[in-house]
């Protein structure tokens, strides 16, 4: 019954409002919840149309996983792309970035999509040094390039200081002795998350990088491994180290 109901929600292209409204009820209460979602939500929307737009790139539509070229074992384990909002990505940022001489190697966007959360931090953070993004996805990936022609052009960025790489994440090399700013927007399933820290704790632990978490239900995912510095639970984000 709830693959059935799943699959209708998928076919009618409602399944990510339904979900999101179910997880603002839950989190605030029916009324604060429907306000959300009806109003708040709404001027998020826009107003990442309006980021895109200036920018001339596009990441705002949603697509699902089964109009992704995911295949298998892969696929199964993969989520659907929906852009993280500017909120998420101001909030956490400025955290971390709130002592002037903190700096950081990369800015690691783990599942980018489109691309906009390097594109972001490359424009307001200048004391990241350069930013990653890294897709299964060779749809998302085309994409992301894409857009990254049409912001070079509106900024006139250096040629290497964004790279989007078509890769599993398992499969991601870290460079030794270099620190990074790690960013998850729900990329994939709990199971393919734990592989991915799991592999590369010592790289993580060893070099004092960060890892920015935004999910709904994060499961305890990190708690055996690293220290909760900064959590929002209303918005789903979590900071660790």
């Amino acid at each position: 019954m709830k693959e059935n109901l799943k699959k209708i929600l998928i076919f009618f292209k409602i399944k990510n409002f339904v979900g999101r409204l179910y997880f603002l009820i839950k989190t605030n209460g029916l009324i604060e919840g429907l306000y959300h979602f009806l109003i708040l939500d709404l001027i998020k929307y826009l107003s990442n149309l309006i980021y895109d737009s200036y920018w001339g790139i596009s990441t705002t539509k949603i697509i699902e996983v089964e109009d992704l070229d995911i295949k298998g074992e892969q696929k199964k384990h993969s989520t659907r792309y929906q852009a993280t909002s500017l909120k998420h990505l101001k909030l956490s940022l400025d955290y971390l970035l709130k002592d002037d001489k903190i700096t950081y190697d990369f800015f690691l966007d783990i599942g980018c999509g489109m691309g906009r959360p390097c594109f972001f931090a490359s424009k307001y953070y200048p004391r990241i040094s350069k930013f990653v993004g890294v897709d299964i996805s060779d749809k998302m990936i085309s994409i992301a390039n894409k857009n990254l022609k049409s912001f070079r052009n509106k900024k006139n960025f250096p040629k290497n200081n964004i790279k989007f790489i078509n890769q599993d994440a398992l499969d991601f090399k870290f460079e030794d002795n270099r620190s990074y700013l790690i960013f998850l927007f729900n990329p994939f399933s709990d199971i393919y998350v734990r592989k991915f820290f799991s592999q590369n704790m010592s790289h993580i632990k060893k070099n004092k990088s960060k890892i920015i978490f935004v999910n709904q239900s994060e499961n305890g995912i990190f708690e055996k491994y690293f220290n909760l510095i900064f959590n929002n639970s209303k918005k789903a984000l979590r900071i660790y180290e």
